[in-house]
């Protein structure tokens, strides 16, 4: 499949969002986001039966000790799964985006400023071309050849590999 100027405008338009989630996948992956707590580990051995003690630190069973340690392994072994998936998303999105920012870059540098006046800053063409001190329909001309170029570029490097 080659890509067409629709899948690169996707791309150009959906680059805010991945910047949020680059930052949320980020946050998450820094603060330790795993999906179970000690409170789930907690809540998961109460359904366990067992011979019940007594004793003063609570009511315990003969299995609470291999409960817990089955749990705890279970709970590592679910939260280094799933901040491997947040890594391999993260990866993704920030390979997508730093090879959308360079491809723009390579562009001359007035279709560069246009991509990223109109898709990447959300200006309107009327806005970009008072910015740029050009026409409408010259941002316009300049959109449509900068994105068609920038879809060349995907395109060039998909038929490498």
């Amino acid at each position: 499949m080659e890509y067409t100027n629709k899948d690169i405008i996707e791309k150009i338009r959906g680059f805010k969002e991945d910047l949020r989630r680059e930052k949320q996948i980020t946050f998450e992956i820094e603060h330790n986001g795993g999906i179970v707590s000690g409170e789930d580990l907690i809540d998961a051995m109460s359904f366990k039966s067992g011979v019940t003690k007594i004793s003063a630190g609570g009511q315990t069973t003969d299995v609470t000790p291999s409960i817990a340690l089955s749990y705890a392994e279970k709970a590592d072994a679910m939260n280094n799964q799933h901040l491997k998936e947040l890594s391999e998303e993260l990866y993704r999105i920030s390979t997508e985006s730093a090879r959308l920012l360079y491809y723009v870059s390579l562009l001359p540098n007035l279709q560069a400023e246009v991509i990223t006046f109109h898709y990447l800053e959300g200006n309107t063409v009327s806005q970009t071309s008072k910015k740029i001190d050009a026409s409408e329909a010259s941002v316009k001309n300049m959109l449509r050849t900068a994105v068609k170029e920038l879809v060349h570029m995907y395109n060039y490097i998909r038929t490498r590999n």
